[in-house]
């Protein structure tokens, strides 16, 4: 009655899988995904690598799969998967850090539009980050694969995603293939209902991307007219918004003896940036999404990521291992210089740090 009269679900499930065998729904097991094993990262101190180390995500392998659910619900702009009368499929559309009761799907309002009935079959990309390139990189476009493996592009009716203000979805769904008139975007607060939802598991977890999507990803949008034999270029990327590297003018001449070219990622198209960094031999700069962009790279390409000191992320180590990428961790102090927790606080970057840094990743990834 609850779920009827504030179209909110009312429960939870942490194993698709599970509710389906209890309801006798399909669900389609693939096969597996798993990590490489890590070696040790190479970093500017010994504190950083071990900080890094104990970010990373657990190694292993967990299970791939596509459920079926008859009159699937989708809710809001987090996309958040209901299975009828009103569970949230919490593997599917994740909420980390917090317990599955806690979900966002069960405290994350008190009422909501009734659903929009979506007639077909209806395939679920979104789930997390929808501000963020790195999320849409690495937590929703993957799922188009497992997606595929079940059903032809052509028999899925409606691909639903969140409604996001990033200027380069449109190019992305573009690219993987995906007609953007069968695009439903959600908003906050909305509410989708489908004759059938094709519902996946995670590609990997939060902040932990993995050999099969980064494969996925290069195929559909790296540019393979590129390769080793291309002139190459040395990158260092500035944010455009917040974690912005603010001493430039006093690395100018480090900057310039190291020839590096100094780019950002604002009002790139998606093209642009497979391009750009395609033809990289060195990419530096500070960790955010555009360092997602090292998927163009390839394989005699070097990675340092500056990583502040109080906010050590360890994705972009992770991305580089699993894409077969040169990485070094450089650590990086508060622009201000005083103690900060706050992880979008601008940096001071030591030019003698940065030389050091672009030494350590080997002359042939900087030639």
């Amino acid at each position: 009655m609850q779920d009827a009269l504030t179209h909110l679900p009312t429960g939870v499930t942490t194993s698709t899988r599970d509710l389906c065998r209890e309801r006798s729904w399909a669900c389609h097991d693939l096969d597996r995904n798993s990590y490489r094993p890590h070696e040790p990262i190479a970093a500017g101190c010994r504190d950083l690598s071990a900080a890094l180390a104990s970010n990373l995500p657990r190694g292993g392998s967990w299970p791939r799969f596509v459920a079926e659910i008859p009159r699937g619900r989708v809710l809001g702009s987090a996309c958040i998967a209901i299975a009828p009368p009103g569970t949230v499929l919490a593997d599917v559309s994740p909420h980390p850090f917090v317990p599955a009761s806690q979900h966002r799907g069960l405290t994350g309002a008190v009422w909501c539009p009734p659903p929009q009935r979506l007639r077909g079959v209806a395939a679920l990309l979104g789930a997390a980050g929808r501000q963020n390139y790195y999320h849409w990189l690495f937590d929703m476009v993957p799922r188009t694969e497992s997606i595929r493996e079940v059903r032809e592009k052509a028999n899925v009716d409606h691909w639903i995603v969140p409604w996001s203000r990033l200027p380069v979805v449109d190019e992305l769904l573009d690219r993987i293939g995906i007609d953007r008139h069968r695009v439903v975007r959600l908003g906050r607060g909305e509410q989708v209902e489908c004759d059938l939802l094709l519902a996946t598991s995670s590609p990997a977890p939060l902040g932990g991307p993995i050999a099969r999507s980064i494969g996925f990803l290069q195929r559909h949008l790296r540019d393979e007219q590129l390769n080793e034999a291309t002139p190459r270029r040395r990158l260092l990327l500035q944010r455009g918004a917040s974690r912005r590297i603010a001493n430039l003018s006093e690395l100018a001449a480090t900057i310039d003896d190291l020839r590096l070219e100094i780019v950002s990622t604002e009002g790139m198209s998606l093209a642009t940036q497979m391009e750009t960094f395609g033809n990289a031999e060195l990419l530096v700069g500070v960790h955010g999404a555009g360092l997602s962009n090292a998927i163009a790279m390839f394989g005699d390409a070097a990675l340092i990521e500056i990583v502040p000191r109080w906010y050590p992320v360890a994705c972009y180590c992770v991305l580089a291992k699993e894409a077969g990428i040169r990485y070094f961790a450089m650590d990086a102090g508060p622009a201000d210089g005083r103690p900060t927790r706050n992880p979008h606080a601008d940096l001071r970057i030591n030019p003698d740090r940065l030389r050091e840094a672009v030494h350590a990743v080997g002359a042939n990834a900087v030639r």
